[in-house]
């Protein structure tokens, strides 16, 4: 009965050790938890359209070709390019934008860029910044931009021939938009999307053929960290540290008990034990029993106790408290008693 007792107990500490874990872990998450970070989710979508203006010539009709045609080079007087630009917010924002427009000319070593003998970059266009407030949707159209087409071409042209080298020209028109934008938790995201736009350079009387390169994708951004001061967190993490060092501390106690409760046994213990163990069958356990009423007779050796037992075949009633164990027969008005006292040499 005292060792199950004892179990219960070790059970009981266990759980109330697992709850203070637990709830260490939350005040700690809790406590942590004091930053905010936000996403906004955007899609944007934007298209070049050109048109290649020709020189005077007996062969055309038209004062200009459009978009992706076969153009001759010794025909091209100028080009006029139209840019397009939308873009779709998952919640109302706030901000500037602008766009900002440069042609960088490059004498490449081949066809596909992989290198370049030299490059350079003008800028041609910068627009107004443009304010947006609440809005989920902009949209805007560029104002015409004319590609002065021979000029470019001289530049490259003039490289190539000073220096007699085999080489590719290449005029590559850059559209940036750049857009600050602010949600309503006053985050700052930048999203910026770039458009290019490549026209081959020093190719005489031949068919080029102009690439156009868009950057059209959902997109995802996220702001910076803000961290809040709240002192609630202070205290959440205290708590924490707090519940987690009780928790400790009665974890340390337990294991130092369960230590200490299997030990090796006393004398005491392995005496009583074995008393129980050998006489099961005629032994009973008590909690109290008043001897008031008896003629209490106590025995040295408790073989004593076995022989009144075979004489007056009542059972052996056993009780232990803090200081002795009691073995007890009673049988009318007398009571035979062996007494085995803790701490006690046997």
């Amino acid at each position: 009965m005292k060792e199950k007792n004892l179990i219960v107990k070790f059970l009981l500490w266990i759980v109330g050790i697992v709850i203070l874990y637990v709830l260490s872990f939350f005040a700690l998450k809790k406590g942590l938890n004091n930053f905010t970070q936000e996403y906004i989710f955007y899609k944007q979508d934007s298209a070049i359209d050109y048109k290649v203006y020709l020189k005077e010539n007996n062969f055309f009709d038209t004062p200009y070709l459009g978009k992706d045609k076969i153009y001759i080079t010794t025909l091209i007087d100028h080009i006029d390019v139209d840019y397009n630009y939308k873009i779709n917010f998952d919640k109302p924002m706030s901000g500037f934008y602008r766009y900002y427009v440069k042609a960088i000319v490059s004498a490449d070593k081949d066809k596909d860029s992989s290198g370049n003998y030299w490059q350079k970059e003008y800028k041609l266009y910068e627009s107004e910044l443009t304010e947006y407030i609440d809005k989920n949707y902009i949209a805007f159209n560029s104002d015409t931009i004319k590609l002065d087409y021979d000029y470019f071409n001289d530049i490259l042209v003039k490289f190539k021939n000073s220096y007699k080298l085999s080489m590719y020209g290449n005029l590559k028109l850059v559209i940036e938009v750049e857009n600050i934008a602010n949600s309503e938790l006053e985050n700052k995201y930048e999203v910026n999307s770039v458009a290019t736009l490549d026209i081959p350079l020093t190719q005489a009387t031949i068919e080029i053929p102009i690439k156009s390169d868009t950057n059209n994708k959902f997109g995802t951004a996220e702001s910076s960290i803000t961290y809040d001061t709240n002192p609630i967190y202070l205290i959440m993490k205290i708590a924490s540290g707090v519940t987690f060092l009780c928790a400790t501390t009665f974890l340390f106690i337990l294991v130092t008990k369960i230590v200490r409760s299997r030990e090796k046994p006393s004398a005491y213990n392995k005496t009583v034990r074995k008393i129980l163990k050998t006489y099961d069958e005629i032994i009973v356990n008590i909690n109290n029993i008043n001897l008031s009423e008896f003629n209490v007779v106590d025995v040295n050796e408790f073989n004593e106790l076995i022989d009144a037992h075979g004489e007056v075949r009542q059972p052996i009633n056993f009780m232990e408290t803090r200081n002795d164990a009691s073995f007890i027969l009673i049988n009318d008005k007398m009571a035979w008693r062996y007494r085995i006292k803790k701490g006690k040499t046997l």
